[in-house]
Parts: C-alpha cells; sequence; structure tokens
C-alpha cells in the first residue's frame, strides 16, 4: 500500500471522519474536506465523455443489431464477414504503413 500523506491530500482523496461518522472528499479546488451526504455519490461526465458513451452505446446497438440479422439472413452475414476481413486488412496496412514511417524518417 503506498504511502499518503494525509497533512497534504490531493483533489479527490477520501478519508473516514470518526468525529462525525462521516465520508469526506478532499475538494482540490477550495482546499476542504467535504462531507459526503447520503448513500450514494453522484458523478458528473463532461459534455465530451457524454457523447463518447452515447455514440458507443448506439454503435453497439447496430453491431447487436447486425449480429441478430446474420443468424437469419446470409446476405447481411456474408456483409458482415466481408467487413470484418476489410477491418483486419486495414489494421495490417496501417500497421505496415507506420513502420515503414519509422524506419524511413
Amino acid at each position: 500500500m503506498p504511502y499518503i500523506n494525509m497533512n497534504a491530500p490531493s483533489s479527490g482523496m477520501m478519508r473516514w471522519n470518526g468525529n462525525n461518522n462521516s465520508i469526506e472528499v478532499f475538494d482540490g479546488s477550495t482546499n476542504l474536506w467535504q462531507q459526503m451526504y447520503g448513500k450514494t455519490a453522484d458523478i458528473q461526465l463532461s459534455q465530451q465523455i457524454q457523447a463518447v458513451v452515447s455514440w458507443a452505446h448506439l454503435k453497439m446497438a447496430e453491431e447487436s443489431e447486425w449480429e441478430k440479422l446474420a443468424t437469419t439472413n446470409d446476405a447481411v452475414k456474408i456483409a458482415l464477414e466481408n467487413m470484418k476481413k476489410a477491418k483486419q486488412q486495414l489494421d495490417i496496412t496501417a500497421k505496415l504503413v507506420k513502420d515503414h514511417n519509422e524506419t524511413t524518417s
């Protein structure tokens, strides 16, 4: 376990305050220990992270739908297989190009 200096806390550190039987979180912007209330903690995400999560959710739903369709439709199954092969070829080609660029630079 790493040594933690409670006399020099950093933002986000948590501690148990036995004087008032509560969990506290160090707020780096105010340099104060803030008491946590309730039984849950709320976490807020930036708009950029929210957009990434939304995109990933939509992408996962899309891919799940394709896989489901592929179980009953040969054309979709073949298209998915071709897409996977194309992705493998793209990954290999991109790696070869990067390796070539690194060795000729």
